[in-house]
């Protein structure tokens, strides 16, 4: 009996070691807008967070071009959106078009998502902030963004809403590098809020600082913020993107 015993355990020392977990398959996802969205590589910082949060691994490219509206990619990026394999296809308009032709970027919007649902990804739209030469805007291009969203059937990333809560309650605070694109506070506050919006988390207590990949998983660069203001950013993402 104690021979077999020990045959038991010997025979359970040579089991062969569990498979390990296969790693999640990527979010792949697809952004589509001006210099605005690529600056501070915004699509790196979620995917950095996300990394940081254990979700899944979030692969990204890109269709971007400065000074630029969707109308003008739309020629290049929907052979992009049509090739497929995309979760998330993230647009990104210009203010001037959501303020000075708001139906043509509805209907902009509208062709855009069509296309987006044909290949079964979930289409993402960047609410716009208003920019620092343009003050009292901000209700137009909300309002703007609305409308083309709803006949698009986009999710709204509501980037503008956390944008306002932050300067209201930190003023001091630099989120504007120039009139219009952001300095690493401000595209750290808008990664958070699409990180909130892909994934449906909130990213409160995630790092402050983040290494923010380039497209391909290429060198992009590190964003750091202080704790306190990674805190004020990361709770104003997670109210923003509350339904």
């Amino acid at each position: 009996m104690r021979r077999l015993a020990f045959a038991l355990i010997a025979l359970a020392g040579c089991r062969a070691p569990a498979p390990p977990a296969r790693p999640s398959r990527p979010m792949h996802a697809l952004f589509v807008g001006s210099s605005v969205t690529q600056r501070h590589f915004i699509p790196g910082i979620v995917g950095a967070l996300a990394a940081a949060a254990g979700e899944r691994p979030f692969a990204y490219d890109w269709v971007i071009k400065g000074g630029t509206i969707l109308d003008v990619l739309w020629p290049e990026a929907e052979p992009m959106i049509a090739r497929g394999g995309w979760d998330v296809i993230a647009l990104q308009d210009r203010n001037v078009e959501l303020l000075e032709q708001p139906d043509r970027a509805r209907e902009v919007a509208s062709r855009y998502g069509e296309r987006i649902r044909a290949v079964g990804a979930r289409g993402v739209y960047y609410q716009k902030y208003e920019f620092r030469h343009q003050p009292g805007t901000q209700a137009r291009i909300d309002d703007a963004t609305v409308a083309a969203t709803g006949a698009a059937g986009l999710t709204v990333a509501w980037i503008g809403r956390a944008w306002q809560r932050v300067r209201r309650a930190r003023p001091d605070l630099a989120l504007f590098e120039d009139d219009e694109h952001p300095t690493p506070t401000g595209a750290y506050l808008i990664g958070c809020v699409f990180y909130a919006t892909i994934y449906g988390k909130s990213p409160v207590g995630l790092p402050a600082a983040v290494d923010a990949a380039g497209p391909g998983g290429k060198t992009g660069e590190r964003v750091e913020v202080a704790p306190d203001v990674a805190r004020l950013l990361q709770e104003a993402a997670a109210s923003a993107a509350r339904p």
